[in-house]
């Protein structure tokens, strides 16, 4: 589990029908005074950002310059070398 949340914005319908309306995933959220989730203008919670975002960016960087690096040596690796010797008297070409 990587902590992430998900934000309870509001509550929809009757009593014998109600539904929960849930907002975007983030590790935090800016909270007023009492304790509630402050919304943006669009409605959303807005999240705290805690830094996660720089990791895992990081991260898959490391990861593609580390594929990057392997395919090269890969691909090196993999070639066939074919080297031409000169053939000398009384040898014959198969």
């Amino acid at each position: 589990m990587i902590g992430y949340r998900l934000p309870r914005l509001r509550r929809e319908g009757a009593r014998d029908n109600r539904q929960y309306v849930y907002g975007a995933a983030a590790p935090d959220f800016r909270k007023n005074c009492q304790g509630k989730l402050q919304l943006d203008d669009s409605g959303q919670a807005i999240p705290i950002p805690d830094g996660r975002d720089e990791v895992f960016t990081a991260w898959l960087s490391r990861d593609r310059d580390r594929a990057d690096s392997e395919s090269v040596s890969t691909a090196h690796n993999n070639s066939i070398y074919i080297t031409v010797q000169a053939m000398g008297e009384g040898s014959h070409a198969l």
